[in-house]
């Protein structure tokens, strides 16, 4: 619960209401109304909104999709990397590993794995 104050500070602070006044109406479950504002029905407010937002471009702010998420093979590296702690020290280190050195790596456990007969 105390988390949700917190937020809520900050929109306040965004949108330049007083903290208090908007912590004050979620302790009560209330939507505060200044009483600078005039009154409009809900109908008015929104097409009001929707005429004020009308020319504003969107689709910059949307999050945009990495390409690795839609390859199959990735998403099985990444589900591997994510369950097994060991493969995340394994891929940071590899971040930094020149491709000579990630070259080397491979025939290294390629000899291992057909050593220990674990071959695919």
């Amino acid at each position: 619960e105390y988390e949700s104050y917190k937020w809520i500070t900050r929109v306040a602070e965004v949108i330049g209401l007083p903290a208090s006044q908007l912590r004050a109406a979620l302790a009560r479950q209330e939507i505060p109304f200044p009483d600078d504002l005039p009154q409009t029905t809900p109908e008015e407010a929104f097409k009001s909104t929707q005429e004020d937002f009308a020319d504003i471009d969107f689709s910059e702010y949307a999050p945009s999709i990495p390409p690795y998420l839609n390859d199959p093979e990735a998403m099985e590296y990444l589900e591997e990397i994510h369950k097994r702690p060991e493969m995340k020290t394994l891929f940071d280190a590899s971040r930094k590993a020149t491709k000579k050195d990630i070259e080397k790596t491979i025939a290294i456990i390629e000899t291992l794995k057909k050593q220990s007969g674990n071959e695919e």
